[in-house]
């Protein structure tokens, strides 16, 4: 049976991240000011996680792969190989991200396989599909959060519209399908066209209320300039979107198929193991927006929060309804004891205190991987600590 390991975080430098929070949480100097966008705690191997043996710092995926069932457990290898089941990050997100949403599992596993019949690399600019999972996910908000998330009521978008650009002649069955499918399909001088317009009227509306869209879009329009030759419509999808603001605390989910943008904040990510993004715009990455409204979900408005599941006065979980992947917030006070057990590897995050996991102390930043079946007793040796948990 393997034991307890602290492990650090693979990190990922992208442009829209912050220079302060993630650097506090791990408690390094940032001096340099490079922006730090996300701590990824897994095996993936854009951005694995490390551990130290024998004085030699080994990632996570090289580690997993000498003895994987006992690090994986044998139920999770059944039913995701030999890879953990989940991707855990922290995101400090200073700028807004793409517009995208992610496909199902059965649609991964096509997309994936056509893809490598038709010869396209896994690493080419125009790929969709890196792997065969799904990537459905949850985010436990560490501070105010705003997002965008599924799409507004009918009428509001009527509004926007009718504000912003009077000019866009709307298509006679109005849907979010049909007003997704003439946003995508509209000619690159007449999309040209109609932001100009929108940059003209956006100043003269109230641009401090970070719930209104109107906020959003002229933050958009600052940091996505058009660019001649885009198939970008991002800035018009965003006026079909809902704003959804997450207080500390609270933790969303995004279905297969939902269409969603982070805008600004930090949290806790937790996700199904894969890379899989479809985008919708406000990027200048790949956007295939054939492929994007083949797998849109526009049965729902798409708005989800997930409730909490109060086990204990100091231990709450956070489930979607996927098998991939569970969360749990501990917070416990000075010599509070918890064991636990389970069936597949699991990831404890410290976010303030110092526990001790079978001995190992870990205090404010540190991060200890539990292996499967390992029994792990966890002891509170500060006044309080607050701990994140996730496994299978």
């Amino acid at each position: 049976m393997k034991k307890v390991v602290k492990i650090k975080p693979g990190v990922q430098h992208y442009a829209w991240g912050g220079t302060t929070f993630i650097p506090a949480w791990l408690g390094i100097e940032n001096k340099a000011q490079k922006p730090y966008a996300e701590a990824w705690y897994g095996d993936h191997p854009l951005g694995s996680a490390s551990i130290d043996v024998e004085n030699t710092t080994i990632s996570i995926d090289q580690w997993i792969a000498g003895s994987p069932e006992e690090i994986l457990g044998k139920e999770a290898m059944d039913s995701y190989g030999n890879k953990m089941p989940y991707l855990l990050k922290i995101l400090d997100v200073k700028d807004m991200l793409s517009l995208q949403l992610h496909p199902t599992k059965e649609a991964a596993i096509k997309g994936f396989q056509l893809e490598n019949e038709q010869g396209i690399p896994l690493n080419a600019s125009n790929r969709n599909y890196k792997d065969q999972n799904h990537k459905p996910e949850i985010l436990f908000a560490l501070s105010d959060f705003w997002m965008l998330q599924g799409f507004e009521n009918l009428q509001t978008i009527r509004q926007r519209f009718e504000v912003l650009l009077p000019e866009f002649i709307f298509p006679s069955v109005v849907d979010w399908y049909t007003m997704m499918h003439s946003i995508m399909s509209l000619d690159e001088k007449v999309y040209v066209d109609f932001l100009s317009l929108i940059d003209g009227r956006i100043p003269a509306q109230d641009l401090t209320n970070k719930q209104d869209i109107f906020h959003w879009v002229h933050k958009a329009m600052l940091t996505y300039p058009f660019s001649p030759g885009s198939v970008d419509r991002g800035i018009l999808v965003m006026l079909l979107m809902h704003v959804q603001y997450l207080k500390p605390g609270q933790v969303g989910y995004q279905a297969p198929g939902v269409l969603h943008a982070y805008l600004e904040g930090q949290n806790i990510e937790l996700m199904a193991n894969s890379d899989n993004v479809l985008r919708g715009g406000l990027t200048t990455k790949h956007i295939d927006p054939q492929e994007l409204l083949a797998h849109l979900d526009t049965s729902e408005a798409g708005q989800s929060l997930l409730a909490p599941i109060y086990l204990m006065d100091d231990e709450v979980a956070y489930t979607a309804p996927i098998p991939d992947f569970l969360l749990k917030n501990f917070r416990l006070h000075q010599g509070t004891r918890k064991d636990i057990q389970f069936t597949s590897v699991s990831i404890l995050l410290v976010r303030s205190g110092e526990i001790s996991v079978n001995g190992i102390k870990a205090h404010r930043g540190e991060s200890i991987l539990i292996p499967a079946y390992t029994p792990a007793l966890v002891l509170c040796e500060s006044m309080a600590s607050e701990i994140f948990l996730a496994t299978a």
